[in-house]
């Protein structure tokens, strides 16, 4: 069996061109980017009452100013607070609920909204959905976990790229040793 190297890399470098292209324009094009997570759900027991309370965060990981953040509720609790204090409005919804609405999140602002209640519901009943005149916010799960200082941070990204690095030649060394095991051995 005689593979044709040159096909193979004139078409595998396009193609790895255009992903590479693709990546790139997704890492560095300047655009709104909301992501959103929730915060903390509890539950206290005060005498015979329930009292329930969650949070949800917002934050916009863009390099360009969210325009109209709507966060969509099916179910708005009475007692909440935003912060960082912003200004917001609230818009009731046809059918019930209300978007409280914000007119403007700069890249790396971040809003916090922690909300009170009586009634026992579950976080999906009150809370829809997070979205901006640029799209939908990504919702991502969250732990609580430690931060570390930056200069680990970088190490470990560094440590990082220079595994990918070996791999990447590792792999292509062991595609040479298969391509002179079969087609020199044949």
């Amino acid at each position: 069996m005689n593979v044709d190297w040159n096909l193979v890399v004139s078409i595998a470098i396009p193609f790895a061109t255009l992903l590479l292209g693709i990546w790139l324009n997704r890492r560095f094009e300047r655009q709104a980017k909301l992501i959103s997570w929730l915060g903390h759900i509890a539950q206290f027991k005060t005498g015979e009452m329930q009292v329930y309370t969650h949070a949800i965060a917002v934050r916009n990981d863009g390099k360009l100013a969210a325009n109209n953040v709507r966060i969509r509720h099916a179910w708005l609790p009475n007692s909440y607070q935003v912060y960082p204090a912003l200004s917001y409005r609230i818009e009731p919804m046809e059918g019930g609920g209300a978007d409280m609405v914000f007119e403007k999140l700069v890249p790396g602002e971040q809003i916090s909204i922690q909300y009170l209640y009586f009634e026992p519901r579950d976080v999906d009943m009150i809370h829809r959905d997070v979205k901006c005149d640029e799209g939908f916010a990504k919702v991502i799960p969250m732990l609580l976990s430690r931060v570390y200082p930056r200069w680990a941070i970088r190490i470990s990204r560094v440590l990082f790229a220079v595994g990918i690095c070996a791999s990447v030649y590792l792999l292509i060394e062991v595609c040479k040793w298969i391509y002179r095991l079969v087609v020199l051995t044949h």
